[in-house]
Order: structure tokens, then sequence, then C-alpha cells
């Protein structure tokens, strides 16, 4: 059973590795993205000084639909949950995602709570995204989050992107800056 595990592992193979700075409807401060493939299943390791996270794709057989489990740990507190992208176009997606936790943030417990709603619709074109999120996270007041990100080859396998979201909730710009390189 162990080798099994292990040759599973080893089949795997790094595809991406992306840095992040800033804050969005989903993130905040430094993050690392480190992604995998096997050709069939896409492994992504997230996080940064409060958060690590993981989400592996379960192929659907659909070509338009991408359905991945997540979960992780943020603050000290366990979750999961399903995470789902809809793409029926080239410049149309819908995101959901839906973590379920251990209690809340810094605050660990045997009791299950709602960590994250999260609903996006993007239209993208060319290099340019418009969104607007539905974010409700550990129970607070939901936020309705739009935003525009451009994205960029920086050579053949770099890219950059700048966002700027709005917090309606905060009343607040958040601002991210990244880059992505494709191996």
């Amino acid at each position: 059973m162990f080798l099994s595990g292990i040759t599973v592992a080893q089949s795997f193979e790094l595809k991406s590795l992306s840095v992040s700075t800033g804050k969005s409807a989903t993130s905040s401060g430094y993050d690392i993205n480190i992604g995998f493939s096997n050709g069939i299943n896409n492994f992504n390791v997230i996080g940064n000084h409060q958060r690590v996270y993981g989400t592996f794709s379960i192929p659907v057989g659909i070509p338009w639909l991408a359905v991945s489990v997540s979960g992780g740990f943020y603050k000290n507190c366990p979750w999961i949950g399903p995470l789902v992208v809809f793409k029926p176009t080239t410049f149309l997606s819908t995101t959901h995602w839906y973590g379920l936790s251990a209690g809340h943030p810094d605050v660990p417990a045997l009791e299950v709570n709602a960590l994250i709603k999260f609903n996006s619709m993007t239209l993208t074109f060319g290099n340019l995204s418009a969104s607007c999120a539905i974010l409700t996270f550990d129970c607070a007041e939901t936020d309705y989050i739009p935003g525009l990100k451009y994205s960029g080859a920086i050579n053949g396998s770099w890219t950059f992107f700048l966002s700027t979201d709005y917090s309606t909730k905060n009343k607040e710009p958040l601002f991210m800056f990244g880059l992505k390189h494709a191996f």
C-alpha cells in the first residue's frame, strides 16, 4: 500500500510555479502556488505564513467543467470542500468554492462551520478579465467584489498579472501582482 502511494506521487510532474503579493478576493500577503500534473489530474499546493491548502482535480469527462477537492489549514483551522469551475466558452467562466472547517481561524474545535462560500463570474477578452465575486468568509457579512485583471507574457515560459478588486464590505481596493513560470 505504501509503495503504491509513492508510485502515484512519482507520476506527477512540476508544471508551474507562481508567486504573488497583495490582496484579492481569496488571498492576501505573499503567496506561492506550486502546480503538478500527471496528464489526468492536477494538484496544486498554495500557501503563505497564515495558510496552506491544496486542490486536486477529478476528471469528469466534460471539457468545460473542472471539479476539484480542496482542503488545508487557515490559522490553525483545518478545512475541506469542493471547488468547481464552469467554462462553457473561451471568454466566460464561473467559480464555485465551498469549504467546511473544524472550528474557526485561530480557534480550532470539534464543530463544523462554513469557512468559505465563494462564487464568481469572469469575462475574459484577450489579456483583460472582468469579474464579480460574492464571498462569505467564516460567517462574516457577505462581500461583493468586482474586479479587473490584466495578464501578459514576459517570454515563452514567464507570465505576469496585475489585478485590482474592490471590497464593497470594507470599502477598499485590493491590489495584487503575480509572476508565473510554466515548465
